[in-house]
């Protein structure tokens, strides 16, 4: 699959899915089974870890870290419950902070080049982008795709393969999203640059965490 940008082309080996929903509803409402097969019928590699708790979570980044390192190129596909402030894994209860996601994920961009995509399928999701740091060049990713509002069962399975189809077509990132918006015809989806994003934070005036976003 190929991701394409006025500033970067990467040619990534597999789609790295991280589902943090609890067993039953990863079982009952087959998101990423349901794209592991889109992927798989399409001729993409694809890798699922599915995580019931917080010490998971963090293991299947750590997982795709050591393939990143060893030369892997993936974007990485979260489905997860979320809010403006983080993810939620609903089976223990237990909350991270979109701060906590800084230093893996840049980890496993920085193995990569800095060509890593996060997809996130969670509600609000895309306030992801929150991680990053103003005051530091170093990034957790190159871009972020994510609803900056709730998202459906339905509407998330719907997204994520109308998202990858048109990857796989070779649509850009951000036409592939405003695509997916004119079929809703409401801004359901955006795609953000990082340092886009850090200049665009660093020329207001803002800095450090906690940055206020408007959608």
């Amino acid at each position: 699959m190929v991701v394409e940008d006025s500033s970067l082309d990467v040619e990534y080996d597999l789609v790295a899915i991280v589902d943090g929903l609890p067993r039953d509803e990863r079982e009952e409402y087959q998101i990423s089974n349901n794209l592991m097969d889109f992927l798989a019928a399409s001729g993409v590699q694809q890798q699922c870890a599915g995580c019931g708790n917080k010490a998971g979570l963090i293991r299947a980044l750590q997982h795709f870290l050591h393939r990143a390192n060893n030369g892997d190129l993936f974007c990485l596909h979260f489905v997860c419950h979320g809010n403006e402030r983080g993810l939620g894994l609903k089976a223990t209860g237990e909350f991270i902070g979109w701060d906590e996601f800084r230093y893996a994920l840049g980890d496993i961009n920085k193995a990569m080049g800095n060509r890593l995509i996060v997809n996130m399928s969670s509600c609000r999701g895309l306030h992801g982008i929150r991680i990053v740091d103003a005051n530091s060049e170093t990034l957790p990713f190159f871009g972020l795709v994510g609803p900056s509002d709730d998202l459906s069962i339905d509407d998330a399975k719907k997204m994520n393969m109308k998202y990858y189809e048109l990857q796989l077509a070779g649509k850009e990132i951000q036409d592939a999203v405003s695509e997916i918006n004119s079929i809703y015809s409401r801004e359901m989806l955006y795609a953000i640059n990082s340092r886009t994003y850090r200049h665009a934070q660093l020329k207001q005036g803002g800095g450090g965490e906690g940055e206020t976003l408007s959608f």
